[in-house]
């Protein structure tokens, strides 16, 4: 086993593309297939030959894993030659030669000499030529050989020694490489292979020129950031360097051939240069290109941070790059029309969480969660989504291409005030189930803990007990098994911690924890060494990639294969001010982070639980989604089962692939990071969503990811969009931007209306009266509300109460108060929040829409609930949902507001007792439009309303639509229409 190592090893070292192949065991093949086609032949890894490397750890890190392994060579301009396979075959028993490759090449008058030549298992020789750069690429087509002659050139591989035949018979060579290099082919040789007719002469370019290659497509979204960092990085850092450089700028560009064109263009730097070894740093495009494709295998540890690594050793600083403090990073640019309602703050208006969207135990989960706990159903459905990704680990990923999978990983992070926000209620009500299945296996550790000591006290007093030769027996027995403690949840964020866990879980874990700022506080520093390794590993570990880890003390190195680690948790505002520094977006880790940051609220009392039937349904899922079965690769490895898109989920995919790429283009560069990683998790949540409907058998026919899951991972992907938007505003957001925020908020949550004696009760910093009012008036003078008379209902002094003033997206922000009535009744049935502008009756609806995305997105839902919380009324369907559901309805002396169930009972978002009473009513259901009107007049409308900017209009539009035709084909004619637009746009 180590003679084939070392040669795997050695064919690297000489620059030939390795990989390796399934052995031969017991005279079969080690695949295990009885009727294997190609016994010792065809490759282990995922992608066969296209995981070819010359990358020495590669090839270490495969004998290591499979240290019986044939050994493959790619050939081809990869490798720098190409190969004849002449077969010789003749019948053992009666002498005939049945095949005679080599006689046959002798009577077509062709030279068959090579300087490096191999004997195959079978009976044949393969015959090494150099790679003739100027002569037309060698392919694996025979040309105008004679039979029993193949020829394997670009995309083929051999069979190198010492690997074993079939036939039991060892691959040996007859001129070793070692001794020296291939030689050229003979012209008449190479016509033949060529196909070419050997009387006319071969059409080559003059020595000391290359062959005109089309220029690789301009780069069309490489993060800036990494260009910054490429740049700083001189080309002709060495063979290594450059290969570490390669590899990252592949991992991170999915290797498209934008990424493609910044390697390219950074190796060309380096012409005329030497590398520290004395060779040429840079020898044209097809050298590049040919390393490039070599990058094929994610089983590399080098990713961004690696190179983030490299271009601060040579005196990169993000620091500089991104500019000073004061201005990074920037939330995107507002949409005209957008709204105001943040002020002074840079931080877009909260959309409430569309727990609509989740799967029915998740929803009912963060619904009754948050009106128990009296916290945001953000804060339990984000722990939620990580825990359910957390069960499913390595058993499942997203197939979408053949070159691009999502293994179905989530790191969620919910932003709050420390005793404000309930975080730790709400996280451990989420991530209950993992802890008790955690529990379970503890308990059972420990008893087989116990019988392991039993049976290794008796191991040893036998062999103490007995004679020597006895003894010598038992010497060479296997002593009991050590059991270990199946991982489920790990609070422990350190990497010396995780790898020896992760090495005996391959399913993955989930790291929960109540306060993240241990976590994030580790990657402060980023500097070469420990905490960039530390940075690279967690990169590694979102990707469900390889971690490699090297220790001082026990195991040497710990190599997991595939290490998939969701996590979730809570962090404070001010504390994720100071972890997302410049050097914590530039390392790549924030991107992959998805945030939900609600306003505060008041916490008050409430008599509402969960359910047993919720938690149990939940736990029900969670434990179903464990029970998901790892494949198994021709070794034994655990390995992923894909889960493929249907047709529908796929036209789906490249629509929104599409749509969200026309957003990152004016967002700055931090925030488009991030808009890049959503891509992908719009497919791991959709994976998630699908797998919790399929355990439980809501109408999925098959495993196949359909458009239904698909579409709400899109909506979701689409809400956490937005919310990295406002994450990311709050680094810039100054402290009087912040107060007045979250005095607008406040005011929304109480209907959009307070008076400045109501406000001196609600916030301790406005105690003052003069403090309040003055607070107020500066809302008005900046136009974001206005001073009005409110009459009493009955008897009494008029009062002076602030409204928020309504913005264009918002079509009305005090629309939610509807003027009191003799009787103090519920709201106008009719009322369903549309626009006068979609055919509804304009600002007496009982609901608010949606204010618009700063960064232009807007979720394709129809309009539903306040701006703070969200609304049963009108809202999308979930997977399983009554027709109408109980909503709370507060009698005020001014006026009816209406709220939801779930989050809050009422509107305070202060620390004051409520001035009116709470109490439930049943909210109808939309009325859908009438039978007369037609559909493409509402494909129209909503075209319209896209194209002036019109959310309120647009929204509204889509309602009517869905009615009529159902939600998935007017989500699709609206994110038509939005692309439209788009183009259109100057």
């Amino acid at each position: 086993m180590t003679a084939l190592r070392n040669a795997a090893l050695a064919y690297a070292k000489l620059g030939w593309q390795v990989l390796p192949l399934h052995g031969i065991r017991d005279g079969s093949c080690s695949c295990g297939k009885p009727a294997c086609s190609s016994p010792g032949k065809h490759p282990r890894t995922e992608h066969g030959v296209k995981d070819a490397t010359d990358d020495v750890e590669h090839v270490e890190l495969w004998w290591s894993r499979w240290p019986d392994a044939n050994i493959g060579i790619a050939t081809g301009e990869s490798s720098g030659f190409w190969v004849l396979d002449i077969d010789m075959k003749v019948d053992q028993k009666t002498g005939e030669v049945l095949k005679d490759g080599e006689a046959a090449l002798r009577d077509a008058g062709l030279d068959v000499h090579s300087n490096v030549e191999g004997c195959t298992g079978g009976g044949g020789r393969h015959l090494i030529f150099a790679w003739d750069k100027d002569a037309p690429p060698v392919g694996c087509s025979s040309g105008s050989l004679p039979k029993d002659c193949d020829v394997r050139g670009n995309g083929g591989y051999i069979v190198a020694p010492p690997s074993t035949h079939a036939s039991g018979v060892a691959y040996c060579w007859r001129s070793s490489p070692m001794d020296g290099d291939p030689g050229a082919a003979s012209p008449a040789l190479l016509s033949a292979v060529l196909g070419v007719n050997r009387a006319a002469p071969l059409s080559v370019v003059a020595r000391g020129t290359l062959p005109a290659v089309a220029a690789p497509a301009a780069p069309e979204r490489v993060d800036p950031e990494l260009a910054k960092a490429l740049a700083a990085i001189p080309p002709a850092v060495g063979y290594e360097n450059w290969i570490a450089v390669g590899m990252a700028l592949h991992d991170e560009t999915h290797g498209s051939e934008a990424g493609f064109a910044l390697f390219h263009g950074w190796s060309a730097r380096a012409a005329g240069k030497q590398t520290p070894s004395g060779k040429d740093a840079y020898s044209g495009e097809p050298s590049c290109r040919k390393k490039w494709r070599s990058f094929k295998s994610r089983s590399n540890p080098i990713g961004r941070a690696s190179l983030f690594d490299l271009a601060i050793k040579h005196g990169f600083s993000t620091a500089t790059a991104l500019g000073p403090p004061s201005s990074r990073p920037r939330a995107s640019k507002p949409e005209e029309g957008a709204t105001h309602s943040t002020c002074g703050s840079v931080v877009p208006a909260w959309k409430p969480f569309p727990t609509h969207l989740l799967p029915t135990p998740l929803q009912e989960l963060a619904e009754e969660g948050a009106a128990a706990i009296g916290c945001d159903p953000s804060a339990i459905a984000l722990p939620a989504l990580a825990t359910a990704a957390g069960a499913i680990g390595n058993a499942r990923r997203v197939r979408i291409k053949a070159s691009w999978s999502e293994p179905l990983v989530i790191w969620a992070v919910f932003i709050g005030l420390s005793g404000k926000a309930r975080k730790s209620p709400a996280i451990e009500l989420a991530t209950r189930p993992l802890w008790e299945a955690q529990l379970i296996a503890a308990r059972e550790f420990e008893q087989e803990i116990k019988k392991y000591e039993k049976k290794s006290a008796a191991f040893e007093a036998r062999k103490r007990g007995r004679g020597e030769k006895a003894a010598a027996v038992l010497e060479r027995a296997e002593p009991p098994t050590v059991p270990t403690c199946k991982r489920f949840v790990v609070r422990d964020p350190t990497i010396e911690a995780l790898a020896p866990i992760l090495k005996e879980n391959p399913r993955g874990l989930l790291l929960a924890r109540d306060e993240l700022s241990a976590w994030l506080g580790g990657f402060n520093q980023y500097k070469a060494g420990r905490a960039g390794s530390d940075v690279a590993n967690w990169l590694e570990m979102h990707g469900a990639g390889q971690l490699l880890v090297d220790r001082r003390t026990g195991r040497s190195m710990i190599l997991v294969p595939r290490a998939a680690v969701s996590l979730t948790g809570m962090i404070q505002p001010r504390v994720l001010k100071d972890s997302l520094n410049p050097q914590f977006m530039a390392c790549g880790l924030a991107a992959r982070l998805l945030f939900a940051h609600p306003p505060t609220t008041q916490r008050r009392w409430s008599d509402a639980e969960v359910s047993s039937k919720t938690t149990e349904s939940m736990a029900r899922t969670i434990q179903r989604l464990q029970a998901l079965e790892l494949d198994l690769d021709p070794s034994g490895a655990p390995v992923p089962s894909d889960i493929r898109m249907s047709g529908e989920a796929l036209e789906m995919f490249k629509a929104f692939v599409d749509r969200h790429g026309l957003r990152t283009t004016d967002a700055d560069d931090d925030v488009a990071a991030a808009m890049a990683k959503i891509e992908g998790y719009a497919a791991r949540l959709a994976g998630v969503i699908h797998l919790a409907r399929l355990v439980n058998g809501n109408d999925v026919a098959s495993d196949e990811l359909d458009g239904k899951s698909m579409r709400c991972g899109i909506a979701l992907a689409d809400w956490f969009a937005y919310e990295a938007d406002r994450a990311y505003a709050l680094l810039v957001e100054t402290e009087g931007a912040a107060d007045q925020r979250g005095l607008i908020e406040l005011v929304r949550a109480r209907g959009g209306r307070i008076t400045a004696r109501e406000l001196t009760a609600a916030r301790r910093k406005y105690r003052a009266a003069g403090t309040a009012k003055k607070a107020l008036d500066d809302l008005v003078t900046q136009e974001i509300g206005e001073w009005v008379e409110q009459k009493p209902a009955g008897p009494g002094r008029p009062s002076t109460v602030f409204v928020l003033r309504p913005s264009p997206s918002e079509g009305g922000a005090d629309a939610l108060v509807v003027a009191p009535s003799d009787d103090n009744g519920p709201p106008d049935p009719g009322c369903t929040g549309e626009s006068a502008a979609a055919g509804g009756d304009g600002g007496s609806g009982n609901t608010t829409p949606e204010p618009a995305s700063a960064c232009g997105i807007s979720l394709p839902l129809p309009p539903h609930g306040t701006a703070d919380a969200p609304s049963t009324e009108g809202r999308r369907p979930a997977l399983e949902m009554p027709a109408t559901t109980p909503s709370v309805q507060s009698k005020a002396e001014d006026g009816v507001v209406a709220a939801p169930q779930g989050a809050r009972g009422d509107f305070a978002a202060a620390d004051s007792e409520p001035d009116h009473e709470v109490v439930a009513v049943t909210e109808p259901p939309v009325q859908p439009p009438g039978p007369e009107t037609r559909t493409a007049d509402l494909e129209a409308a909503l075209a319209s309303a896209v194209d002036a900017g019109d959310e309120v209009a647009a929204r509204g539009a889509w309602a009517q639509l869905a009615a009529a035709v159902g939600d998935d084909v007017a989500t699709q004619i609206e994110a038509e229409a939005r692309l439209d637009a788009a183009e259109r746009a100057p």
